[in-house]
């Protein structure tokens, strides 16, 4: 490809949108993909305790975790103090 005239302007077009827009897309799908994969782990050791006869209690204190909170997240594995503290 040719060098442009001096004093001329560069013209992208559609393809250079294109290319940005598809690199976001991958990077999205990949991002999601992840989360996904975590979300499923998360679910399966959740259905691990039930079979074992665990579920609902916390992987750190072994406190019973509240139905609030396994009513909003049924793959919690820990009680909200000990969460927070995991966080800390």
């Amino acid at each position: 490809m040719a060098a442009p005239e001096p004093g001329t302007q560069v013209q992208y077009g559609k393809r250079a949108g294109d290319h940005v827009a598809e690199a976001a897309d991958r990077m999205a799908r990949s991002r999601t993909a992840g989360e996904l994969e975590k979300l499923e782990e998360e679910v399966r050791a959740a259905l691990a305790k039930l079979d074992a006869g665990t579920y609902g209690r916390c992987d750190g204190c072994n406190a019973l975790i509240p139905e609030g909170r396994l009513g909003a997240l049924p793959w919690a594995t820990r009680c909200v103090d000990c969460q927070a503290r995991l966080r800390h």
